[in-house]
C-alpha cells in the first residue's frame, strides 16, 4: 500500500518546492527548518489519524515514522520521496530480502551530518537497489529518484557541521556554480556574494588590475577518476537527460578526443600553466585603443550577473542595509548614469577606468551595465528601449571623438565597441550593433562635404558582440525571432548558447542569429557560463580572488575567459560539462551530438531546430581554415570521402545531379596527371555544388533526405580541408612534450588495445556461434523454404561471418537485420502447430534473443569508439603503430624518432592505410557495387599497395638510408598514383588484385614478374 494519496497529495508539492530552492540556491538553515517543520507536522498529523483508527502497525504508519526518523537522521526534505519508494519497495518483498532489512535499520540508526556521510550511505544504499532493480518489474522510477538524490548538490545551510568543504566539492568532480567560499566553508548564496563583494572592494586598484594583467592560466589538477566523474547539472536533469555532454562527444568523436583536453590537468603547476584571454576590453586598452563596454542583463536581473565579484544582479544579502547594497553596486557597476538633460537612468550604470600606456598617455575605458526587461518586455529596460540607450550612448561617446580627431586635438585610433549580454539582454545586444551601424552610415552620409574624413574614421570602429543563450520571449519571438548580423561590417560576433535547458520552448525560444563568426554550444541551465564561479583560481598567491569560469581550446592549448571568448579561432564549438571545447568540423556532426545528448528523450525541438539553422548556416556562410594533424589522418578522411563520394553518385535523387557533377569532374582530373592548382579550383566547384544543396534541404533532415544531407556536408568539409592541406601542409597543433605525457598516452593506448583484443575475440566467437544456429535453423527448415525464410537464412549466414575483418558499422547492421528478420519469422508462425515450425519459431527466438543481447554488448564495447567503418583488426594494426611509436619516443628521451624511424612509421602507415582501402572495394565489389569513381579501381588501390610494398622492403634492406627522399615522396600523393598506374595497368593484374587478399598481393605479383622486386623502386 504505502502512503496514501490524500498524503502524497500534500508531500509531492513540497519536496519539488525543496528542490526547486536547493537549486535556486537559497537554502540557508532557517529555510531548511522550515521545510523539516512542516514535513514532520504533515507525517505526525497522520501517524496521529492512523493511530486513532488503531492501525498502529499498518504499513503506511511505520512508513511514516520511518520517514519521521530519516528526517531526524539529518536527511533532506528533497531526499524524501525516494525514501519513500524504497521502503516501499523493500517491504512489500516477498520474501523479506535480509539486506533490504539490515539496510532499513541501518538507515533508521545512522545520523547524517556530512556530505561524506552522505555519500557512503547512498554507496550501500545502490547496492540494494540494484538488488531491487531484478526483483521489480517496474524499478525505473526508483532509479531515476535515487539518481536525483545522489546527484544533488546541497548547499552549506542543509549540512552546516559539514566543514570539509573543498574536499566534499573535489568529490563532487565540478563546480559549484551558487556557493564562494570562504576559508573552505559553504555560505549561504547571497550572504557569501555580499562578503567576496566586500572583498574585492578592499583590494587596491593596482592589486585588481593585477589579476587583470596575468597571462598564464594554471589548470586544475585531477586524476582520471575526478576527470570522469563529471555529474548532470541542473538543466539535464531538468530535461530528465542521463548523459552528460562529455560522454556524448566521445561517442561521437571517438574517446581519443580528450587526450589532450584531460593531459592539460596532469603534471606540475609548471606544467598545467597555459596562456590565458582575459576580457577582451583589458587587453584592448593596453594596446592603445579606445574601448567602450556594454553588458546588458537578462529579463528580471536589476543589474548583469557577476557572481565571481560578489552580485548575482538581483540582490546581495537580506541582512544589509540599502546603503550597503547600494554601496556594493556601486562598486561593481559604477555610478547611476544622469544624461544631458538631467534625466536619471536608475537601470543604467557607468564605470570608468583609466589606464596609463608606456608613453605616459591616459585613456579610459567605459563600462555601462543596463538592467533587463521585466517577465513581459515592457517599460523603460525592454528590449525597444534598451538597444536604443546602447546607440545613444555609443553615439555621444563616437560625436566625442570625431570631433577631438577633426580638431587634431587627438590621433585617431581603433574605437572598439565591446557590447555582451544574457538571455534577453543577448537579444537587446545583437539588436544594439544594428542600431549604432544604421546611426553611424546616416552620420557619414549628412557630414561627407563639411566632414569626409568621418568616412575613415567610421572604418576605425570595430564591433564585438557576445550573446548568451539570446531568447526574445514567447510574445516577442514574432519580432525578433532572427537575427542576420552579415551585413555589419567590423563585426567580430560569438553566440554561446545552450541545446537543452531548463525552461520550456515556448517561453525561452532560442533565437536564430546568423553571421557570427564563432558558435558555441553547451548543455547548462540559461544562466550559462554566467553563475559558474572558477574556484580552481582561489589558490593562487599572485591573485586569490575569485575569477568567472572560461572555455579551454585544447587546439590552442589556451584559456578564454569572459569576452576574451572572442579571439577564439572561428569555428562551431561544443563544450563539456567543464567547459573543454570541441570543434566540429561538419554540420553532419551537429545532429549525431543532439541525438547522443537527449539519448532518446523528448528534444525542446524549437531550440534544436533554431541550432540545426544557426549550424547549418554557419558552415554554409564560411569556410573551414584547418587543415590536417598528420599524413595519416588526411589518407582516412581521403578514403572516406571518396566512399561518400561513390554513394552520391549511386544515389537517384535528381537534387544531386549539380554534386554527382562536380565529383566526377573531379575524378577525372585526378586520373589526368592534373596539378594541385588545378585539383583545388575544382575542388572549389565541389564546395560551391555542396552548399548550394545545403541551402535548398529543408532542416533538421529526417530519414534518406538527412542521410543525404550528412554525406554532402562531410565532403563540403573534407574538400575545404584538402585545399587547405595543399596550401599550407599539414597544421600540427603545437602541444607541450611535459613529463610524463607520453607514459601516460601509452598506458591508455595499451588498455585500448586490450579492449580491442577482447572484441576480436569477441566476434570471432560470434561469428562461429551464428554458423552453428545457421546449421540448426537450415535443418528446422529443410528443402522447401518460403521466401521469407530464405531471407531469414541469408541474413543469418552473414551473421555467421561477423568477425575481426567484418567492419564495425556492418557487424552493427548485420545483428540489427537478423533481429529484425527473426522478428518476421515469429511473428508470421507463431500460431502454428506443426513441429517443424515450432522448431523454427523456436530457433527464431533464440536468434532473436541473441541479436539483442550482442546488440547492447557490442554497443557498450564500440561506445566510444567514434568511427566505425574501420575494422577490429584494423584499429588494432593501428593501435599497434601507436604504442611502437610512443615506445621509440619515450626510449628516445621524449624526442620524436630520427628520419630514419620516421620514414618507416609512414611508409607502414600508408600499407596500413591502403590495406583498409583495398579490403573495403573489395567488400563493395562482394556486395556486386561496382565502383562508379575511377580512382576507386580495385586494380589501382592493390597496384598503391604493392608500390608501397615494395618502397618497404628495398628500404628495410638499406636501413632506409633514402628516408629525407621517402619521406618527400610519400607526402606527394599524386605521384602516388601516377606511379601505381603502370603496375594496374600491366596484364594479367586486374584478375590478381581481384583473386588476392590484401596480404597475397605483393608476393603473387612478384612470381608473375619473375624479377626483383627492387626494379620497381623509387
Amino acid at each position: 500500500m504505502g502512503l496514501s494519496k490524500a498524503l502524497k497529495d500534500l508531500l509531492i508539492p513540497l519536496w519539488e518546492a525543496y528542490r526547486n530552492a536547493r537549486l535556486a540556491g537559497g537554502m540557508m538553515t532557517n529555510t531548511v527548518a522550515d521545510f523539516n517543520y512542516n514535513f514532520n507536522t504533515i507525517l505526525k498529523a497522520r501517524i496521529d489519524a492512523l493511530v486513532s483508527q488503531e492501525m498502529e502497525n499498518d504499513q503506511e504508519t511505520r512508513e511514516c515514522r520511518f520517514l519521521m526518523r530519516l528526517s531526524e537522521n539529518g536527511w533532506t526534505v528533497g531526499d524524501m520521496e525516494f525514501f519513500a519508494g524504497l521502503y516501499e519497495a523493500l517491504d512489500n518483498m516477498d520474501p523479506k530480502d535480509p539486506k533490504g532489512l539490515e539496510l532499513l535499520e541501518e538507515l533508521t540508526n545512522t545520523k547524517i551530518t556530512t556530505m561524506d556521510q552522505r555519500y557512503d550511505m547512498f554507496n550501500k544504499v545502490g547496492n540494494v537497489v540494484a538488488i531491487l532493480q531484478t526483483n521489480m518489474q517496474d524499478s525505473q522510477k526508483l532509479v531515476d529518484l535515487m539518481n536525483d538524490a545522489m546527484s544533488a548538490v546541497p548547499t552549506y545551510g542543509e549540512y552546516p557541521e559539514d566543514k570539509a568543504y573543498e574536499k566534499t566539492l573535489r568529490q563532487e568532480g565540478t563546480f559549484n556554480s551558487r556557493v564562494v567560499v570562504e576559508k573552505g566553508r559553504r555560505l549561504d548564496i547571497r550572504k557569501g556574494l555580499f562578503l567576496e563583494a566586500g572583498y574585492r572592494q578592499k583590494r587596491s586598484d593596482d592589486e585588481k588590475q593585477k589579476s587583470r594583467d596575468l597571462g598564464t592560466y594554471v589548470m586544475e589538477e585531477m586524476s582520471g577518476e575526478e576527470i570522469e566523474s563529471t555529474p548532470l547539472n541542473y538543466a539535464q536533469r531538468t530535461r530528465s537527460l542521463r548523459k552528460t555532454n562529455r560522454q556524448a562527444i566521445k561517442e561521437v568523436f571517438g574517446e581519443e578526443v580528450f587526450d589532450e583536453i584531460d593531459e592539460v590537468h596532469q603534471g606540475t603547476e609548471e606544467e598545467r600553466t597555459i596562456p590565458i584571454h582575459h576580457a577582451l576590453g583589458n587587453q584592448l586598452i593596453k594596446d592603445g585603443h579606445e574601448v567602450l563596454e556594454f553588458d546588458l542583463a537578462g529579463t528580471g536581473y536589476m543589474m548583469p550577473r557577476r557572481e565571481h565579484q560578489g552580485q548575482h544582479g538581483k540582490e546581495s544579502a537580506k541582512e544589509l542595509t540599502e546603503e550597503e547594497i547600494q554601496g556594493s553596486l556601486k562598486d561593481t557597476y559604477g555610478e547611476v548614469v544622469e544624461d544631458k538633460n538631467g534625466k536619471i537612468y536608475s537601470g543604467i550604470r557607468c564605470k570608468t577606468r583609466d589606464y596609463k600606456l608606456k608613453d605616459g598617455t591616459v585613456i579610459n575605458k567605459t563600462r555601462f551595465s543596463i538592467q533587463g526587461p521585466n517577465l513581459v518586455n515592457i517599460g523603460d529596460y525592454s528590449i525597444e528601449n534598451t538597444r536604443v540607450y546602447v546607440k545613444n550612448l555609443t553615439k555621444e561617446y563616437v560625436m566625442d571623438l570625431f570631433d577631438k580627431w577633426s580638431r587634431k586635438e587627438e590621433e585617431p585610433r581603433d574605437i572598439y565597441v565591446l557590447i555582451s549580454g544574457h538571455s534577453r539582454g543577448a537579444v537587446s545586444a545583437g539588436e544594439s550593433v544594428h542600431y549604432i551601424q544604421r546611426w553611424l552610415d546616416d552620420y557619414v552620409e549628412k557630414n561627407k562635404k563639411t566632414h569626409p574624413e568621418f568616412k575613415d574614421y567610421a572604418e576605425r570602429i570595430k564591433k564585438v558582440l557576445l550573446q548568451r543563450d539570446a531568447v526574445p520571449g514567447a510574445g516577442t519571438n514574432i519580432r525578433l525571432g532572427k537575427n542576420d548580423l552579415r551585413k555589419i561590417p567590423n563585426l567580430n560576433a560569438t553566440v554561446f548558447c545552450s541545446m537543452a535547458q531548463e525552461h520550456t520552448d515556448m517561453a525561452f525560444p532560442l533565437q536564430n542569429v546568423r553571421g557570427a563568426q564563432r558558435i558555441i554550444i553547451s548543455t547548462t541551465s540559461h544562466s550559462m557560463d554566467l553563475a559558474e564561479i572558477d574556484l580552481s583560481q582561489r589558490t593562487r598567491t599572485e591573485d586569490g580572488s575569485a575569477h568567472q569560469v572560461g572555455l579551454y581550446d585544447a587546439e590552442t592549448g589556451e584559456y578564454y575567459r569572459k569576452s576574451g571568448i572572442s579571439q577564439m579561432p572561428e569555428g562551431v564549438y561544443i563544450t563539456d560539462e567543464r567547459y573543454n571545447v570541441v570543434r566540429l568540423t561538419s554540420y553532419s556532426q551537429l545532429g549525431k551530438l543532439v541525438d547522443s545528448v537527449y539519448a532518446g528523450k523528448p528534444k525542446q525541438e524549437g531550440r534544436v531546430k533554431a541550432l540545426h539553422k544557426m549550424v547549418r548556416n554557419w558552415f554554409y556562410d564560411n569556410n573551414l581554415t584547418m587543415s590536417y594533424k598528420s599524413e595519416g589522418e588526411y589518407e582516412k578522411a581521403k578514403d572516406k570521402a571518396l566512399m561518400q563520394m561513390e554513394k552520391v553518385l549511386a544515389n537517384p535523387s535528381k537534387r544531386l545531379r549539380q554534386v554527382q557533377s562536380e565529383i566526377r569532374k573531379l575524378d577525372e582530373l585526378m586520373l589526368s596527371n592534373a596539378s594541385k592548382g588545378q585539383v583545388a579550383a575544382q575542388n572549389k566547384k565541389l564546395i560551391e555544388a555542396c552548399k548550394a544543396y545545403m541551402k535548398k534541404t529543408k532542416i533538421p533532415a529526417v530519414g534518406d533526405r538527412a542521410e543525404k544531407m550528412d554525406m554532402v556536408c562531410d565532403l563540403l568539409t573534407f574538400a575545404q580541408r584538402e585545399n587547405n592541406y595543399f596550401a599550407k601542409g599539414l597544421d600540427l597543433a603545437s602541444q607541450k612534450n611535459k613529463e610524463g605525457k607520453n607514459e601516460r598516452l601509452l598506458e591508455k593506448e595499451k588498455e585500448r588495445l586490450e579492449q580491442e583484443k577482447q572484441l576480436k575475440d569477441y566476434l570471432t566467437k560470434l561469428g562461429k556461434h551464428f554458423k552453428t544456429q545457421l546449421g540448426k535453423c537450415d535443418k528446422a527448415i529443410g528443402p522447401k523454404k518460403t521466401e521469407e525464410e530464405r531471407k531469414f537464412l541469408k541474413k543469418q549466414n552473414k551473421a555467421a561471418e561477423i568477425g575481426p575483418d567484418m567492419s564495425l558499422q556492418e557487424v552493427r547492421q548485420t545483428l540489427l537485420d537478423l533481429g529484425i528478420y527473426a522478428d518476421r519469422i515469429i511473428r508470421a508462425n507463431g500460431a502454428s502447430n506443426a513441429k517443424e515450425v515450432i522448431r523454427l519459431v523456436s530457433i527464431a527466438k533464440a536468434v532473436y534473443k541473441d541479436t539483442e543481447a550482442v546488440g547492447k554488448e557490442f554497443d557498450k564495447s564500440t561506445r566510444y569508439f567514434g568511427d566505425l567503418t574501420p575494422t577490429v583488426n584494423e584499429r588494432i594494426a593501428e593501435r599497434e603503430a601507436k604504442i611502437e611509436h610512443l615506445e621509440s619516443v619515450i626510449k628516445n628521451g621524449g624526442k620524436e624518432p630520427d628520419e630514419k624511424q620516421q620514414a618507416k612509421e609512414r611508409v607502414e602507415e600508408a600499407i596500413r592505410n591502403e590495406k583498409r582501402r583495398f579490403d573495403a572495394l573489395k567488400r563493395q565489389g562482394a556486395a556486386g557495387k561496382k565502383p562508379a569513381l575511377g580512382r576507386n579501381d580495385l586494380s589501382l588501390s592493390a597496384a598503391k599497395l604493392v608500390f608501397l610494398e615494395t618502397i618497404r622492403d628495398a628500404e628495410a634492406q638499406n636501413g632506409y638510408a633514402n628516408a629525407k627522399g621517402v619521406l618527400a615522396k610519400l607526402a606527394d600523393h599524386r605521384l602516388m598514383e601516377i606511379a601505381a598506374v603502370p603496375i594496374a595497368e600491366r596484364p594479367g593484374f586486374e584478375k590478381l588484385a581481384s583473386t588476392c587478399t590484401a596480404s597475397q598481393l605483393k608476393q603473387q605479383y612478384d612470381a608473375m614478374l619473375q624479377k626483383p622486386a627492387k626494379t620497381l623502386g623509387m
